[in-house]
This record gives structure tokens, C-alpha cells and sequence, in this order.
């Protein structure tokens, strides 16, 4: 496929593959020095310059050639050089250019091998399969018109293939439904990734979102499609979406699996028939060549918010919504007699309604055994940030891409087993949403995770370091799923403070005296969860013989809790929230037998045992309860609030092999509960950017003042369930254990600063979940809409991450017209909601309403109907776009058609009582399955009926005769017309129009003029008469006549040939009745001719 410019530019400073030293050349064959820190920024504007290779798949030994679009910029004769590179194996190719018709161009292809050592500029660019290499071109600056560009640097890049990588599947078993392959059915076929969701793709159709015109003749032209439909966009500014048909037969099925590994998409990968992988491949081509394009699903509707099934499945109760206690009906938001005491769907609900879930939050998570899974979110830009901060045991650590991934090197407590705890721990605050994989977090739409790794030698030492540092690499919130006890409970004596020197010094004093026994019992009790506790319990278990010194060694560190409490405090300054556990509630059976003995496990209360970080008062502490809401773990005066656990999650089926499939897991105890609220604080700093420190423009004091403002929405009693509350609902009396459970639909409401739709009047505040107790996604289970009364509903659509695609939301209402009178209807239907340039459009569409009027908070439609008929419409925004709407139905009035006498189209003079015909349009516009019977179509001559139908045979007396035309019993004229008869001397002539040969519907104006300022279109007319006496009529004896006379006169000339120019002052065209009358020698008239000219424009 010819590459059209790639639109991923940088700028690049001096120190890359050819040097860019005045003067100094390219130097060739050398391997140059990468630079010591990063020096690549984007430029604001796409390049002049074009530099393109001619694939984006090669395979090993392809021969590849680029060309270089100066775009206007004079770069000389040439010859010029590109370098192309692999970052993976180090090889750099250079390759010349020539001067050709489109620019520069190579003439002698360069061949690309799979990673042998090759030399450097041998001939042969050496690349690592499955991974991109890079062409790029150098701008030269010492060459004045290349002085002035802005970039440095133009690039474009491939993909070397990687045999060994799986092929993608074809299968038929795999499609969706019976039609695929079916004669005269709309080519389509299925994708399937394992451990996702089916998705139906027409095989033969992309749709395009152009910027302009110029992009979508480029589009046209790189892929030999044509457009098949579009649909504007309707916000300003917005782009259209352009169905295109296109022939992917050319491209590769096997190239899907590279392009997908490119992506970040590595599951297996099956297929119904290859046409759905060729399309797919075609459509991530053309995204890598900077067009906004993708496949064109088959969608299904969806009532109440969903998530994906294979998602929903994965789920446990604290990420579902909750009822009271033995309720067999769904709970529902904003209904207090179906309360949810656990509710994260309708968080995720509220923030897609109001765009909250487009905002992006960083939350830092300081744990070990962080794994990658396609369930994390990674920034929009650039890398995860990641730390490995085990790098020293005195400080020091690793930061880069990878650096946190790795297996655990402890368990989730010192004696426990290890686990992929930090993984569980980010997939509760932000496994993405409605992917079809895996789980979901509870701010699984904004967070974004940030990784700092520890293991049991930094834990004690570098989490206070580990706070800051993320601080400073731009956390919003910071989630500490694990703690140490600073206090040692046990039978041997005293209580111990090993947090202080004195107190360490006396438990050492323990472990000479214990030996190994009592060296196992400090570690337990300093491991009581995942964060392992001081150094020297770490030292300590590991041989009795040496535990002493090791012991006394630590004395130099002084107070431990020091460097935790400043990192929180500095965090706090800051406006960021550290979320931390109560602790987790310890059994004799998870103690070695040795200390089972030793430890008196009777208080599991936080403060008790000193936890920390958790004793740090800026910190917020997490306590624990169940799938019963019972609380599960440590408790007391320090535990700010309670959440639901347990999580699910992926991640490696081995404990040490990283690379292993990834399978379910469950992370439970506090470590669950803590990320639980970090998630909720995510999603309360997206919902209101004065809770997010990283937001512009906010001062020193008032990012100091955000956690304060954080906690104080989060514990308020509106936004919590009390004991009181959940013993009321069916739950256990737990007023010690449990005191304030986190209600996250109410904490994010309450922060959020979006419009107060109930006072604005619309009621419904069940965010769409009302559906599940009574769904309307259909035209047969429409909610009857009463006349007069308005209804309040939301359009609501869980959006999708790939590769998953969300139904869209629709909602169906019904009306029932009465049956008398017995006349058609009308019903102005109203659609009301909040600002839709801001919170998303909302239209009535699916039925036979006509819109009227529209603005950002309001549309109007208007419908005719039969009386006693059923009508029903349906509610629906475009996909991605959300809002609460109030719809409001009319009382119903008797309809009022529209008609007009065709004939004759004007006054007009006649023979008295000669036979001529009246005819007639009457309807109801837009509404064409109303018909007007011919019975109810009257005519009226000075004020007495004349007769009935669409077409009357008819005539005069001699005289004036005002005739109307009416419709049904209405007294009111629809038209009327002043016919003038006389007696003739002789029988009136007959006039026929020969052109137009019916009426005429033409496309736009023929000019425009400005002295008239209207447009013009020239016809055409042509007429013959005949009359008894004088024989066939010509000349002035023809008149031709228009009833347009308020853009020009009625006079459209005279004879059996005219050219008349038809004027309009309406920008969207205009219809002109053109009548044709002929006069005999003794000034008898002819009954007049008729004809229609619409004439189209849109100016």
C-alpha cells in the first residue's frame, strides 16, 4: 500500500545517527553515542518536509526504498542522505536519494534482514522481529531555506515481522451469526481475541473522520475506495464520519498479528473467514499512517449500563451494584426504597454521563510484584512511570520503562506466601472498564497507574522517599497497600516500640535471649502485613547467630517513622492524598508453629499496634469488610473509613515466571481496601480539578488544602453509610468494628462540579439504572409517555476500551392518540436537557417525529398521526456523547394540513360555463403515511360548497367566483383563488403545456443576481394551443404566467417558446407554479395549464 506522510514528527537535537555539527559532514560506519538525556520534543505543527517508506510490514530479506516530499522547501539538487536505524539491534544504514518528479527518491533498494550482527552501513539494515526500525532524515541547517524550519528531524517507521509470532486463527466457528457469507448480505465477518468478546466487523467498509476534504481524496486515493455515506458531525468544529467502501483483498491476513503486537494487543487473535482479518489489518495500517479510521462494527442496544460480560463475569460484589439484605429487587441510584450499598457501576455511570471519565488522574502505587496485563491504562503519551526502588538498600533507585515489573520477592506478610500483590493492587484502582478482559477498578476510566517497586529490604527504609519522588513525578494520589506495626505485642513482656532506637534495642535484647524462636516472633509480628517492618527483623530471621548485631546495627537510623511522616506531609503540602491500611487481622494458623505461642493476637485494633503508615495523621486508612459488610480486618479510632473487599484481577499463572499467561486472581485484606478508596479519590479529583493538585492554575495554599477538602467530602455522613444505616438495611450491628462504610456514587457526586440537574427539573437520578427494573431499549417495551406531563431519562453509554466497542443507549416512548375526534393529530414533542455542547447531544430519532427547531438545551419535533394511532420514538445520542433529558408531549390538537390549488395556480379569466378543472395538493409534509381522503377535501365558491376531492370537474356562472379550498371540518381555507368567468362569443380555445412534460425538479441556481439580489435559474417552457375557430394559436396569444410575485413579476412572457428566469429570495430553492393561458381572436381564454418548477440549493 503506498504510504501517504506519517504524522509522528519530533524535533531532534544534536547527538542522534548523523551528526549535526557545522561543517563537520555525516560521519559514516561510525557507531555514534546515544545522548545522555532525552532531547526529543514534538513540534506544534506538522512538518513541511515528508519523509516515507513504502510499507509499514516488511519481512526479513524485503527490499525497501523511501522518497522525501520537500513540501515547496528547496533542499537542492541532491543527492541526499536518510539513516535508518533499529534501536534494538544498534545497526545504522544510511541511504541515498535522488532528485526524481515527486521530490527525492532512493533508485537502489536497501534490504532488511532479521538481526544478524550485521555491520554497520553494510548494505543490510539488521532489525529484532516484531519490533520497529526507523528512517529519518536530518535537516541541514547551514542550507538557508531549511534554517528557517521548525523541526530538526523527519521520520517515518516500519515493522519487521516476526515469523515465530502466532498467526491469527481463521475459524468459522467463531462467527457471530448465520449471514456471514450470505448472498446478498452485507460482507462481514467476526474478530475474536481470547478472554475478550466477539466483535462483528464489516469486512468490505471503513469509516473515516477526515479533517478536511484534501485528507479525504488522500484516503480515496491510497486505498481505491469511494464513499458510501456520511454523517456530519453536529457539534461545531466536529468531524464527519465517512462510510467508505474499500477491497482489502491485497492486504496480508498474517500482518494483523505484528500490527496488533505494535498496538499492545498480544492474546491470540481468531477470525471467522480472512476478509475480517485483512480489513483489520488495513484499518491499523491506515492508523499508523496518521488517518483517524477504523472498522465498521455491527452494534447491538443496551438499556440500564453494562460492561461487558466476560468483564462482568470476572467481577466480585465490591466492584457490583448492592441491595439491602435479602432484597430480591435491583437497587437503584436516587431511589431511597432500592438503596445500593455498594455501588462503583453508578460511579462509572455518572462520570461517563458527564464526561468525567475523559479526564486522566495519576495514582502512584508504592508495592511489589507488578506484572503487565492489558488491563492497565497507560498514558496517553509516552510510558508508564516506573521505579525500581530496590536499587540500594541506603537509598537510590531505577527509573524507566520496565523498571517496576518483576516477580515478588516477599510474601504479603513475612511468613506468608508471596503473590502479584502490587498488580491487584493497581487493577483495583484502575483495571480499565468495559474491555472484555479481565476486571475493573474502581477508577478504572481515569487512573493512570504509576509504578514504584519494593521488596523487604526497602520496604522500612525508602517508603518516605518513595512518597516524595512520586510527588514529584506527578502523582495526584498515592496508595500504600501494606504497613509495618511499629509496636510488638507479645507473652515475653512489655510492649515494644521498634520504631524508636531504645525500643529496637530492647527487642534485640529479646531476640539474643529467644534465640531463633523469639527472632521469628518479631518478624511475624513486624510482618503483620504485606510492607515488611524494620531492617533488622529482615536481618534478623535469617540466622539467630547473627541477629544480634544486626540488631544493634540499626540504631543508626534513628527514628523510622521520620522519613514516612515527612514524605506524607510533603505529600499533603502538595494536595496529594496518601491512601493507606488498617492492617489485617492475624490467625495462629497463619503463624510457624514456633510462634503461634509467642504473639497475643486478641486486639486486632490499628492504633494498638502502632500501624504505620497508617499512625501518621495526614495519611487516609482504610479498613475492611466482607462480601456481608462485616468488617474483615484490623479496626478502631484510627481507621477513617471502611470499603468493600475482595478484587479480582490477571496476572501470571507461575510466581516467578512474569511471562506466564495470565490468569484470575483475588486480592483481598486491606491491601484491597485501600486501593478501593484511592480509586474513589481518583475519581472524585477527575470529577472537580480543584481537587487535583496537577491542575493549572491553583496556588500554594490551595493545593494545601485539598486533602483536608478531600477527607472532609469522603468521611461526611452524607457520603458514607453509618452503622446505623446498614443495620437498618439488614446488615450486622457492628457499631465498634465498622463505623463509616464509603458510599462512591455520593462521595463523587458530592465533589463533582457539574450542573445541578434537579433543580434545573430533570428528575431522574438513577444515572440509567431504573432500566433494570423496567427496560425501554425497544419499541415494544416503550414507556407510555402521558400528554402534557413531562418525563425525565437518561442516555447513558459505559464507553469501551479496546478492543472491546459499546452498544449505545437508547430509550423508547410511546404514544396513544385518542380516537375523537376522528381526524389526524398533533403533538409538539419537547426534548430538554443541559448544555449538549458541553454534556453531550441528545436527539429523538426511530420514528416519525419531525425535528422543528434545536438549540444546546432544547429540541423540538412536531407529529402527525392518525387518531387512535400508537406511536412510538426512541431517544438516543450520538455514540460516546451522554446527558439527562426531559421529553414532554403536547395535548394533542386536530391537524392542519397543508394544501394548494395546482390548478388553476393563479386568478384567472374563463369561459361562464364552460367545464373546466380544479385540482389540488393536500398533505401533511413529512408525514406521508397520512393521507387526506378525497371525501374530506372540500371546495368552497363564494362562501358555497362546490364539491369534494382532489380533482373536481367544474363550472362558472358568469362573474367573480372566490374559490377556497379546505380540508376535514375545519371552516378555514387551506388556498383559494379568484376566478373570473364571461360569457364568450364563440367556444374557448385549449392550451396544453408541452415542456416541462411534468412538474420539474431541478438542482441549483443558475447565478445570482445582485441587482435583484436573488438567485436564478433559466427554463425552458414550451406550450401549444388550438382553438375551433382561429385554429392553432401562437405568439401573444400564449401567456405564460409564475405565482411567485414576491420575487418577480407574475409576466413570464408570450408564444410557444420562452426562456424564463425563475427567481427566489430562499437560500434552500423555491417552487414556482408556472401557468400556461391562451386567448383566441374574440379574447376568449382557455382553461389555464399547469406546472411545478423546485429548484435545489444550498448556498
Amino acid at each position: 500500500m503506498l504510504k501517504r506522510p506519517c504524522f509522528r514528527w519530533m524535533s531532534l537535537a544534536c547527538g542522534a545517527v548523523a551528526a549535526c555539527s557545522s561543517g563537520g559532514g555525516e560521519r559514516r560506519g561510525d557507531a555514534p553515542s546515544p545522548p545522555s538525556e532525552a532531547t526529543f520534543s514534538p513540534v506544534e505543527r506538522p512538518p513541511r518536509l515528508a519523509l516515507r517508506l513504502d510499507r509499514v510490514v516488511y519481512d526479513a530479506g524485503d527490499a525497501l526504498s523511501a522518497t522525501l516530499d520537500p513540501g515547496g522547501v528547496d533542499l537542492g539538487p541532491g543527492p541526499l542522505t536518510i539513516a535508518l536505524a533499529s534501536p534494538e539491534t544498534g545497526d545504522v544504514e544510511l541511504l541515498e536519494l535522488v532528485a526524481a518528479r515527486a521530490g527525492f527518491a532512493s533508485t537502489a533498494p536497501l534490504r532488511v534482514q532479521a538481526d544478524g550482527g550485521g555491520a554497520l552501513n553494510d548494505g543490510v539494515l539488521s532489525a529484532q522481529p516484531g519490533k520497529l526500525f526507523y528512517a529519518q532524515y536530518f535537516v541541514d541547517r547551514t542550507r538557508a531555506p531549511q534554517g528557517a524550519l521548525e523541526e530538526d528531524v523527519v521520520f517515518d517507521f516500519a515493522l519487521l515481522a516476526d515469523p515465530a509470532a502466532a498467526a491469527p486463527t481463521v475459524d468459522a466457528g467463531v462467527a457471530m451469526s448465520d449471514d456471514e457469507g450470505r448472498a446478498g448480505a452485507k460482507p462481514n465477518g467476526t474478530l475474536l481475541p481470547r478472554g475478550g468478546l466477539p466483535v462483528q466487523i464489516a469486512t468490505r467498509e471503513l469509516i473515516l473522520y477526515p479533517a478536511d476534504g484534501d485528507e479525504l481524496e488522500a484516503f480515496l486515493r491510497d486505498t481505491g475506495g469511494s464513499v458510501k455515506a456520511t454523517l456530519e458531525s453536529d457539534e461545531e468544529g466536529g468531524r464527519d464520519a465517512v462510510l467508505v467502501e474499500v477491497d482489502p483483498s491485497g492486504e496480508r491476513a498474517s500482518d494483523a498479528t505484528a500490527l496488533r503486537a505494535l498496538l499492545g494487543e498480544d492474546d491470540p487473535l481468531y477470525a471467522s473467514d480472512a476478509g475480517a482479518l485483512q480489513i483489520a489489518s488495513l484499518a491499523m495500517k491506515l492508523q499508523l499512517d496518521g488517518y483517524l479510521v477504523g472498522v465498521n462494527p455491527r452494534l447491538q442496544l443496551q438499556g440500564a449500563p453494562v460492561i461487558s460480560a466476560t468483564e462482568e463475569g470476572h467481577l466480585t460484589h465490591s466492584m457490583k451494584m448492592t441491595p439491602a439484605r435479602g432484597s430480591p429487587l435491583p437497587c437503584v441510584p436516587g431511589d431511597a426504597s432500592r438503596p445500593c450499598v455498594e455501588n462503583v457501576p453508578a460511579v462509572w455511570a455518572f462520570n461517563a454521563l458527564w464526561e468525567i471519565d475523559e479526564e486522566r488522574i495519576n495514582v502512584a502505587v508504592l508495592d511489589t510484584g507488578f506484572a503487565p496485563t492489558d488491563d492497565l491504562r497507560w498514558p496517553d503519551r509516552g510510558d508508564l512511570v516506573a521505579c525500581d526502588m530496590t536499587a540500594g538498600w541506603f537509598g537510590g533507585e531505577r527509573c524507566g520503562p520496565g523498571a517496576a515489573w518483576g516477580p515478588p520477592t516477599v510474601g504479603n506478610s513475612f511468613f506468608g506466601k508471596r503473590s502479584w500483590h502490587g498488580t491487584g493492587v493497581v487493577a483495583a484502582i484502575g483495571a480499565k472498564v468495559n474491555n472484555g478482559i479481565g476486571a475493573a477498578g474502581v477508577a478504572g476510566q481515569v487512573a493512570v497507574p504509576m509504578l514504584y517497586k519494593y521488596d523487604a529490604a526497602a520496604y522500612a527504609f525508602e517508603i518516605g522517599r518513595g512518597v516524595r519522588l512520586a510527588v514529584s513525578q506527578g502523582a495526584s494520589v498515592v496508595n500504600i497497600s501494606g504497613g509495618y506495626p511499629c509496636r510488638i505485642l507479645t507473652n515475653l513482656g512489655p510492649d515494644v516500640d521498634i520504631c524508636a532506637p531504645e525500643g529496637r534495642l530492647g527487642i534485640c535484647g529479646v531476640v539474643t535471649a529467644g534465640a531463633h524462636a523469639a527472632a521469628a516472633a518479631t518478624c511475624a509480628a513486624a510482618s503483620a502485613i504485606p510492607i515488611v517492618g524494620a531492617i533488622a527483623c529482615a536481618a534478623a530471621v535469617g540466622s539467630a547467630a547473627v541477629a544480634t548485631a544486626a540488631c544493634v546495627a540499626t540504631l543508626s537510623f534513628g527514628d523510622l517513622k521520620g522519613p514516612i511522616s515527612v514524605g506524607v506531609r510533603g505529600a499533603a503540602a502538595a494536595g496529594v492524598p496518601v491512601v493507606t491500611i488498617a492492617g489485617n487481622a492475624l490467625s495462629r494458623g497463619s503463624l510457624p508453629a514456633v510462634v503461634r505461642d509467642l504473639v497475643d493476637l486478641r486486639d486486632p485494633r490499628t492504633e494498638r499496634w502502632g500501624i504505620v503508615p497508617a499512625m501518621i495523621p495526614e495519611t487516609i486508612v482504610a479498613g475492611a469488610v466482607g462480601a456481608g459488610l462485616d468488617n474483615a480486618e484490623f479496626y478502631g479510632d484510627r481507621v477513617d473509613i471502611w470499603a468493600p473487599i475482595r478484587t479480582a484481577y490477571l496476572a501470571p499463572e507461575g510466581i516467578d515466571d512474569i511471562d506466564a499467561p495470565r490468569v484470575r486472581r483475588e486480592l483481598g485484606g486491606t491491601s484491597a481496601a485501600a486501593p478501593f478508596i484511592a480509586g474513589v479519590i481518583a475519581n472524585m479529583q477527575a470529577a472537580n480539578r480543584r481537587l487535583n493538585p496537577r491542575s493549572e492554575g491553583l496556588s500554594a495554599a490551595e493545593r494545601a488544602r485539598i486533602v483536608a477538602r478531600i477527607k472532609e467530602i469522603l468521611l461526611s455522613p452524607d457520603n458514607t453509610f453509618s452503622n446505623a444505616e446498614l443495620a437498618a438495611l439488614g446488615y450486622a450491628d457492628q457499631p465498634d468494628r465498622r463505623r463509616k462504610l464509603v458510599n462512591p456514587l455520593a462521595a463523587v457526586m458530592a465533589a463533582a462540579d457539574v450542573p445541578d440537574v434537579a433543580a434545573m427539573g430533570f428528575s431522574d437520578a438513577s444515572l440509567n439504572f431504573s432500566e433494570l427494573i423496567a427496560r425501554n431499549d425497544t419499541a415494544e417495551t416503550a414507556t407510555p409517555l402521558p400528554f402534557g406531563r413531562s418525563v425525565s431519562g437518561t442516555i447513558l453509554t459505559l464507553p469501551a476500551d479496546l478492543p472491546m466497542t459499546a452498544a449505545p443507549d437508547v430509550d423508547f416512548y410511546r404514544l396513544q392518540l385518542p380516537a375523537f375526534p376522528a381526524v389526524p393529530q398533533e403533538v409538539t414533542v419537547t426534548l430538554e436537557m443541559p448544555d449538549a455542547t458541553t454534556y453531550g447531544h441528545v436527539t429523538i430519532a426511530e420514528g416519525r417525529l419531525m425535528a422543528v427547531s434545536a438549540s444546546p438545551t432544547q429540541r423540538t419535533y412536531r407529529l402527525v398521526a392518525e387518531a387512535g394511532e400508537r406511536v412510538e420514538f426512541a431517544v438516543r445520542a450520538a455514540m460516546g456523547e451522554d446527558n439527562v433529558y426531559k421529553v414532554t408531549a403536547s395535548a394533542p390538537v386536530p391537524a392542519r394540513p397543508i394544501g394548494r390549488i395546482t390548478q388553476p395556480a393563479s386568478a384567472v379569466e374563463v369561459c361562464a360555463n364552460e367545464e373546466m378543472t380544479l385540482t389540488a395538493e393536500v398533505l401533511f409534509p413529512g408525514f406521508g403515511s397520512v393521507v387526506v381522503p378525497d371525501a374530506r377535501i372540500r371546495w368552497r365558491a363564494n362562501g358555497a360548497s362546490h364539491g369534494t376531492g382532489r380533482s373536481l370537474t367544474t363550472s362558472f356562472a358568469e362573474g367573480a367566483s372566490r374559490v377556497e379550498l379546505l380540508a376535514y371540518d375545519d371552516p378555514a381555507p387551506l388556498d383559494s383563488v379568484l376566478i373570473s368567468a364571461r360569457t364568450c362569443t364563440d367556444d374557448p380555445p385549449a392550451a396544453s403545456i408541452v415542456t416541462p412534460a411534468g412538474d420539474l425538479e431541478l438542482e441549483s441556481w443558475d447565478g445570482y443576481d445582485s441587482e435583484r439580489s436573488r438567485w436564478f435559474k433559466d427554463v425552458t417552457l414550451v406550450g401549444s394551443a388550438m382553438d375551433l375557430e382561429d385554429g392553432p394559436l401562437s405568439g401573444e396569444s400564449l401567456v405564460w404566467t409564475t405565482d411567485r410575485t414576491s420575487d418577480q413579476p407574475a409576466d413570464l412572457g408570450t408564444g410557444s417558446s420562452v426562456v424564463a428566469r425563475l427567481y427566489s429570495g430562499e437560500c434552500f430553492g423555491d417552487t414556482h407554479r408556472i401557468t400556461l393561458q391562451a386567448i383566441d381572436s374574440g379574447g376568449n381564454r382557455s382553461a389555464p395549464a399547469t406546472r411545478t418548477v423546485t429548484i435545489w440549493q444550498v448556498c
